[in-house]
């Protein structure tokens, strides 16, 4: 029975489950079909069961036979194993877990359990079990080469990147292939160290030249640092395999090096194969001469746009304009052009790109978001009059969530929180399911106090209905009403657990509370995972180490999160606190005294605790 277990789902193995099971079912008992030895012969009659339900796609019939045959006498390490994969199979992590840690007992000298609890803790978010569980079974088997990558990824997303650099390294000597190099490849590529990652790649690429995603991500990489030659042969290597890809980044490439007819060509072939996609799917495919011409020259714009050649972008959507002046997708996207060329520095364009946008006419599928840009284009001292807009855009079409959105933003701006609420909270109702539907794009609202650091504004164009929690959360905190804050934060977090900035949101308001700082903890790393070098949100995983009485550990973390936030002199303040609580109170006074005059909110405590540190 054990040779048949421990070979695995083989087709032999499937084979004389058929014939054995069959002979138990014929016979209408285990026992009388595998004879009266006892628990041995019904374990085996129903670890057999489970086979057969497995390969009927019968999980959950398979699972609860596993579970019997687990169960019998007094188990058997790897049928325990085998139902912990089953429940991990159907989501339910808890009892595979459970399953996991009794095949330990069982047999704590084989790694199989050791890592299969590693990765359930992992996915339960219980990363001291997951580290300890990996290290075992390296410390059984020091080679293993998923222990070694999920080190390396364990310690990556926890911010310990020389220890997470020492795993990918050894994990590709242990398996030498080109999987094992592009991870560290990866590894390097999100660290922002270009060389070494595409030295990693590179080698990744030689023991396999067909890999598809170090191709696409060296490609990237090469074009970033500047060899152009070498990232033009990587995107045509890359053709074969991801063509659309492939073709993006060659049409970015080529106008990038001044080569604008063979970004033509590559664009033509781009929008073929999306002629094609269209054509085959049933849809509309608009194919004369100029509608072609029409749609390269708002492509190659798109792309001037994307690598900040505003100018030239502002021509291709020009000469769509002049050969069709009511084509509403061009003038949004001159105007769009027209502003970010302003804010990179050049010429003024927001009067001509307000201009360009009062065109837009309601009728149009364009028309909120040419009302959004324009309100967004206002100075900010000018917000009832961005917040005028709105309301008409809001009356003409009341069901856009997005105005919403935007009218609860500008009261805000204006002060007028109630009624910013009040829009939010009916706005939520109207949500319902769609919720699930959320994307990131969150906004900071400005005016904020001591609360926490600023959050960079994402974009001109204001985020979609899947916002309308986070902002209400965050607009009930201002309101002082935190119970409804964090409320608002778990059921935008229960509806998008990758919503970074809901996440660090709840984070720090558990941290300024002191309260559920273990769980505040692993929400802020989570968050961090997600968004890495975010300045505010590697303040606050530094200030919940501070809440929890580890200075040493947050003292790193802020230093980074200073630099990053722009020093932000509330990230500035909590450098200064850390600082004083390991006695390096001269440095804590300069950290103060530069958070006092980057214009903390709350000078009186700030200049109280200069006075107590400089006696």
């Amino acid at each position: 029975m054990v040779g048949i277990i421990s070979a695995g789902r083989s087709a032999g193995k499937h084979l004389l489950a058929f014939i054995i099971l069959g002979a138990a079912l014929a016979a209408g008992h285990p026992r009388e079909a595998l004879g009266d030895d006892g628990f041995e012969a019904d374990r085996y009659y129903y670890f057999l069961r489970s086979i057969y339900e497995e390969l009927n796609r019968n999980d959950a019939a398979a699972l609860k036979a596993m579970v019997k045959a687990a169960d019998l006498g007094r188990g058997s390490y790897r049928l325990k194993l085998e139902a912990a994969k089953l429940y991990s199979r159907t989501g339910d992590n808890r009892n595979a877990l459970k399953y996991a840690r009794a095949a330990m007992d069982l047999n704590p000298e084989d790694p199989m359990a050791h890592l299969l609890t590693a990765w359930l803790a992992g996915s339960e978010d219980d990363r001291e079990t997951a580290e300890r569980e990996y290290l075992k079974v390296l410390e059984l088997t020091p080679d293993n080469p998923e222990a070694l990558y999920w080190l390396g990824t364990l310690y990556f997303d926890s911010q310990r990147h020389r220890e997470a650099e020492k795993f990918f390294k050894r994990l590709t000597v242990a398996e030498p292939g080109a999987v094992s190099f592009y991870h560290l490849g990866h590894f390097y590529q999100r660290l922002g160290r270009k060389k070494e990652a595409i030295e990693a790649l590179a080698t990744a690429l030689k023991k396999d030249p067909e890999f598809t995603d170090a191709l696409d991500e060296l490609a990237g990489l090469y074009e970033e640092a500047g060899h152009p030659k070498s990232a033009e042969r990587t995107y045509r290597d890359l053709l074969k395999f991801r063509p659309q890809t492939a073709r993006n980044g060659l049409a970015r490439l080529l106008l990038k090096t001044g080569r604008r007819k063979e970004a033509e060509k590559i664009v033509v072939e781009i929008l073929q194969e999306e002629r094609r996609f269209r054509y085959e799917a049933g849809l509309k495919a608009d194919e004369g001469l100029e509608d072609n011409d029409l749609d390269l020259r708002l492509r190659l714009g798109l792309i001037y746009v994307e690598i900040k050649r505003h100018r030239e972008a502002i021509g291709e959507f020009e000469a769509v304009l002049k050969a069709r002046p009511g084509h509403d997708r061009a003038a949004f996207l001159l105007a769009s052009a027209l502003l970010e060329r302003q804010e990179a520095g050049g010429p003024a364009g927001a009067a001509r790109a307000a201009g360009i946008l009062e065109t837009i006419e309601p009728e149009s599928s364009l028309y909120v978001d040419a009302r959004l840009l324009l309100a967004s284009s206002i100075p900010d001292r000018d917000n009832r009059q961005a917040l005028a807009i709105i309301e008409e855009a809001a009356r003409l079409k009341p069901d856009s969530q997005r105005l919403k959105l935007a009218e609860s933003h500008f009261l805000e701006r204006l002060g007028e929180l109630e009624k910013a609420r009040d829009i939010l909270v009916r706005a939520a109702e109207a949500f319902g399911p769609e919720a699930k539907r959320q994307q990131q794009d969150p906004t900071f609202q400005k005016g904020k106090t001591r609360q926490r650091p600023a959050v960079p504004e994402e974009g001109r164009i204001f985020p979609s209905e899947a916002e309308i929690l986070f902002r209400l959360g965050a607009l009930e905190d201002r309101l002082g009403r935190q119970p409804d804050a964090i409320e608002s934060m778990r059921q935008a977090i229960r509806l998008n657990p990758s919503h970074a900035d809901a996440l660090n949101f709840l984070a720090y308001t558990w941290a300024e509370r002191r309260e559920n700082l273990t769980e505040a903890l692993a929400l802020a790393e989570k968050a961090d995972a997600l968004k890495p070098d975010q300045g505010y949100i590697l303040d606050t995983v530094a200030w919940i180490h501070y809440q929890m009485g580890q200075p040493q550990k947050a003292l790193p973390l802020l230093k980074r999160a200073v630099a990053l936030s722009h020093r932000d002199p509330v990230v500035l303040d909590h450098l200064g606190d850390v600082l004083a609580a390991l006695d390096r109170n001269q440095e804590a006074l300069d950290a103060y005294r530069q958070a006092l005059a980057g214009g903390f909110a709350n000078q009186e405590e700030l200049n109280d605790k200069i006075k107590k540190l400089a006696r």
